[in-house]
């Protein structure tokens, strides 16, 4: 991540997008944001390389910390991604 260094997609970036970009959301809206997040983030280390905190990318640093169901929605979809005829796609999503 630019700026911030190497950060473990699974354990500590995807929750701390889903806490940061619908954080209120109910299990079954953020496992849905976990699947997109997880895309997108897929579809931006192919394309760049690197992704950015930011809305220009996607939000990672805010003053909320992720809860058991950030991580609980990043788990129970672990390995999700959204794909069209074998290119990554990327997964778009408005928080």
């Amino acid at each position: 991540m630019q700026g911030t260094g190497r950060v473990d997609l699974e354990l500590d970036y995807l929750p701390r997008v889903l806490a940061c970009e619908h954080g209120n959301a109910s299990l079954e809206t953020l496992k849905a944001q976990a699947i997109a997040a997880r895309s997108y983030a897929y579809y931006q280390m192919e394309a760049t390389g690197s992704l950015v905190d930011g809305q220009g990318d996607q939000v990672f640093s805010c003053s909320r910390q992720p809860d058991a169901i950030h991580r609980q929605a990043v788990e129970a979809t672990s390995g999700t991604i959204l794909r069209y005829r074998g290119t990554q796609v990327a997964a778009f999503f408005v928080a």
